[in-house]
């Protein structure tokens, strides 16, 4: 190999001799390319790159393309002619070259393009240096990457000032947003973590490198989710400051979600098991208040004590309107549902309202329809109603307009899918609408779960909106919600609207009904409660029956078993010592398959009530009950066995 030839190169002396020091003083392996002469001179550092001797270097172009690896040979070539060609000054490209021990090496080949006067290119002077490390290094990165791209967790990496330097494929499925939409900007106010985590996080990662917990985190959807995380220091701080944290999250939320599901239904199950024994005490101590109400009211005649009697009754209903929400709510029950005037049943809240919200809270009603019958629970949906209305009463503290607002609407197949109805057809619509605060779209989505309240401590119960949707869904309706923070709020309750065919039927039933006076027929009442005994022989007395008592089933049995054709009916409770309601109504009908037989409870569903009426029961009375209840039901189902009427009218006479 000669020495350079400046002038063709176009290089001065002293160009030369500042190339050749450089070429001693760098690890790369130095040269000069004599582009017309297709000539190379290798300057420094061919020997320590590749193990061939410096005289064993490539001398001239061709040479220099076999050295290189065949995958790569025809890409560089062709480089090189565009530089001929071009007029740029930068020399640049990888690719595999061979060196001693047939082994190939990754290379990154830079250098300056020298040209004369017109442009033409007359040398190329640059070095080689070795990438095979880094090149390795950034396969086994892309590798890592594409593995936790795999992962199902988010993972990403932040510096040392909480920007996003990296962001896998699981974060992106996650939070939503891409990694160009993150790298660089601050990972803490991007997924709105509380600083009190931060916080945290940091202080254990200065103390001993790593953190461990539950994050809050927002989406870009909005959607607040939470993470199980893990963070870990990695760099070194304080010898460069170029340390980072690795953080890796497990997104949990629909796991923590079904936890407090799980726990709320536990929690739900033990309080209606707790309410189903206060129940049955508390009705059964309610049931000869309200008879005995009920008898002192239809014989006072003194203005005076007919209001105290009056509040008393009011009290009493209240508190059995309350225990019945309750276990509505904890054991269900099916609904007795009739046709009701939707005027007045909304009318009837109203007044209730009126009469107990505050003076700041104008009320309003507007219909849509005519007269027009839902067929519902009388009781069930006045529990609707005053629930909603007392939510709206809450929902405004500093006063505001509460309306009620009832539409006739038909509900085509499409709607009642959309909407979860039972069945499309016609419907009455309720709204409930008030000028209050509104619910966020979390409060929204809880709304109606057991024990969800915004409410103070000791201020709310949490089951108030959840009996309203039980409730609905147990008539085939469907509710609506809309509302919007400092908004309002409005709900739309759907109920099936009353058929003329039902409508006939309701008549003939208050028809059969309206003569609520006795004809001397006898009624065994079965209960375990002597008050409950004594108040129902007064009520059913008053009224013109006959009346036997029966502390028990086992007692009634024998007693029915030696008069059958007197007793006309029998009315008994679910749960007594000895025998119970559902035992005592088998062995009554074995007896006798046409006895009619009314079952109450203090419980309107659960096991024992599920086998009475397996057993038989003709109809279900639940406690507290009023006498007017109590007869005009015995009315009904005594009206509904005429057959067995006609075959004890001899006694009746007597």
């Amino acid at each position: 190999m000669g020495g350079p030839d400046e002038t063709s190169a176009g290089l001065t002396i002293e160009e030369a001799e500042i190339y050749r020091t450089l070429a001693t003083v760098t690890n790369d392996a130095t040269y000069v390319c004599h582009i017309n002469e297709g000539r190379i001179e290798w300057l420094d550092g061919y020997e320590g790159l590749t193990g061939f001797a410096q005289e064993a270097a490539p001398e001239d172009f061709d040479a220099w393309l076999e050295a290189i690896d065949e995958g790569d040979r025809e890409r560089v070539s062709a480089n090189v002619e565009r530089v001929e060609a071009g007029t740029g000054d930068v020399w640049e490209d990888e690719y595999g070259y061979r060196t001693a021990g047939d082994k190939i090496i990754q290379v990154r080949d830079r250098g300056r393009v020298v040209r004369e006067a017109d442009g033409s290119a007359v040398a190329i002077i640059g070095g080689l240096v070795d990438i095979t490390a880094h090149k390795r290094s950034i396969a086994v990165a892309r590798e890592q990457a594409q593995l936790l791209d795999l992962a199902n967790d988010a993972i990403w990496v932040v510096d040392a000032v909480g920007s996003v330097v990296f962001w896998n494929e699981s974060a992106v499925r996650i939070f939503g947003w891409s990694e160009a939409d993150v790298l660089g900007r601050d990972a803490a106010s991007l997924l709105r973590i509380e600083p009190t985590s931060i916080e945290r996080a940091t202080e254990a990662l200065e103390r001993s490198g790593e953190w461990s917990g539950e994050l809050g985190v927002v989406g870009r959807d909005g959607q607040a989710r939470t993470l199980e995380s893990s963070w870990t220091r990695i760099g070194d701080q304080e010898s460069d400051g170029a340390s980072k944290t690795l953080v890796i999250g497990t997104d949990v939320t629909r796991r923590k979600e079904l936890e407090q599901r799980f726990l709320r239904t536990q929690r739900a199950q033990t309080f209606g098991t707790l309410a189903g024994g206060v129940a049955h005490d508390l009705n059964n101590a309610l049931v000869p208040i309200l008879l005995t109400l009920d008898d002192l009211l239809a014989r006072e005649d003194d203005p005076g004590k007919l209001e105290r009697l009056r509040t008393i009754d009011t009290a009493a209903r209240r508190g059995a309107s309350m225990v019945r929400q309750l276990l509505h709510f904890t054991h269900g029950g099916s609904a007795r549902r009739r046709p009701l005037n939707v005027t007045s049943s909304v009318e009837q809240v109203l007044k209730i309202a009126a009469d107990t919200f505050p003076k700041n809270v104008a009320l309003r009603f507007e219909s849509e329809h005519g007269e027009v019958d839902v067929a519902a629970d009388p009781t069930q949906l006045h529990q609707v109603l005053l629930n909603l209305c007392i939510n709206s009463r809450d929902a405004m503290p500093s006063g505001g307009t509460l309306t009620i607002r009832t539409a006739a609407v038909d509900v085509d197949e499409l709607f009642a899918e959309m909407h979860g109805a039972s069945e499309p057809g016609h419907y009455v619509r309720f709204e409930v609408e008030d000028t209050g605060t509104g619910m966020t779209v979390e409060m929204r989505e809880q709304v109606f779960e057991p024990f969800f309240t915004t409410k103070p401590a000791g201020q709310g119960t949490g089951l108030g909106l959840p009996t309203v949707a039980s409730i609905v869904q147990q008539h085939g309706g469907f509710i609506d919600l809309d509302s919007t923070p400092n908004e309002g709020t409005r709900f739309r309750v759907f109920l099936r609207a009353a058929t003329a065919e039902e409508a006939a039927t309701e008549q003939e039933h208050d028809r059969q009904a309206g003569g609520l006076r006795g004809r001397g027929e006898t009624i065994l009442i079965v209960d375990d409660e002597p008050a409950i005994r004594e108040a129902n022989r007064r009520s059913l007395q008053r009224y013109g029956y006959r009346v036997l008592l029966a502390e028990h089933g086992a007692e009634a049995v024998s007693m029915f078993a030696s008069r059958p054709t007197e007793i006309d009916l029998v009315v008994t409770d679910m749960a007594m010592p000895i025998m119970e309601g559902p035992a005592t109504i088998v062995a009554l009908k074995a007896l006798d398959p046409t006895l009619p037989i009314i079952g109450a409870s203090g419980l309107n569903a659960g096991p024992q009530v599920d086998a009475a009426r397996a057993a038989g029961m003709d109809d279900f009375l639940p406690k507290p009950y009023t006498a007017h209840a109590l007869v005009t039901l015995i009315a009904t189902v005594l009206g509904q066995c005429p057959t067995r009427q006609a075959a004890n009218a001899l006694h009746v006479l007597d």
